[in-house]
């Protein structure tokens, strides 16, 4: 049995998505920086409360045009999703805590309390790059694996 270009999609893009949460995943995990505990309303699944960074860590599809370009296969995503982690790994300026105070406008942003800003920290680059050659080759093998059992199925 051979396999069509739809099976190989099938094939491949499982196989990428297996090797991103197997050796991706673990990676960023390990790397977060430790946050604070989730509020007593996160358990009762308030939105926006959802934990520390490295609770959240998932691989997602980032791009698929399948049924534009067949011979284009899928891109998988896989980082952090918590609502605040551009916050951790872009970081931020020094701001005014005052009620009322506009970046935008401008207005009391030297206005007492000053947050003094956080220092960008952007492990998950730092996670992920010494891991291409693990993940070419687990893909390899996921490949292979794969496309061998859909074709004794």
């Amino acid at each position: 049995k051979t396999l069509m270009q739809p099976e190989l999609k099938m094939v491949v893009g499982g196989a990428m998505k297996e090797s991103m949460q197997r050796i991706v995943t673990p990676a960023i995990k390990s790397a977060a920086p430790p946050g604070p505990a989730p509020p007593k309303s996160a358990a009762r699944g308030k939105r926006g409360h959802k934990g520390p960074l490295s609770k959240n860590v998932t691989t997602q599809i980032a791009k698929s045009r399948y049924r534009r370009d067949p011979r284009e296969i899928i891109a998988y995503n896989t980082g952090p999703r918590a609502w605040y982690r551009h916050f951790v790994i872009q970081g931020t300026a020094s701001h005014s805590l005052a009620k009322g105070a506009r970046r935008s406008t401008g207005t009391l942003q030297s206005a007492p309390p000053i947050h003094p800003g956080s220092t960008a920290d952007n492990f998950v680059e730092e996670a992920v790059s010494g891991k291409n050659a693990e993940v070419a080759a687990y893909l390899g093998n996921a490949v292979i694996r794969r496309y061998a059992q859909a074709v004794r199925t």
